[in-house]
């Protein structure tokens, strides 16, 4: 998950995140890597760094912006809604 500390959209899809991958991987799902980067502003180190460590990664044209990395494969970008539900769903689809 990629947020901004400012943005309310992330404020409320944060707490349904942790929960999705917690229940991911209390089921056993192939979570891949489950982390968060926390920017204010597209110019900050940390994306500067994220380009660098994955530099044909999607695009990032907003907040929140999820992506599910799993071992040996390109990084998915998850475009659903912003709920628990529809998380698990996409990760299970990736599994």
């Amino acid at each position: 998950m990629i947020r901004a500390s400012w943005c309310g959209y992330c404020k409320q899809a944060y707490p349904k995140f942790i929960h999705a991958a917690k229940t991911a991987e209390i089921e056993g799902l192939n979570v891949g890597f489950c982390g968060m980067l926390e920017t204010d502003d597209n110019e900050v180190p940390q994306l500067e760094l994220f380009h660098q460590v994955m530099p044909d990664a999607l695009p990032i044209n907003g907040y929140p912006t999820f992506f599910y990395f799993a071992p040996g494969k390109k990084p998915v970008v998850y475009q659903g809604d912003h709920e628990t539900k529809s998380m698990l769903e996409f990760v299970k689809k990736q599994n």
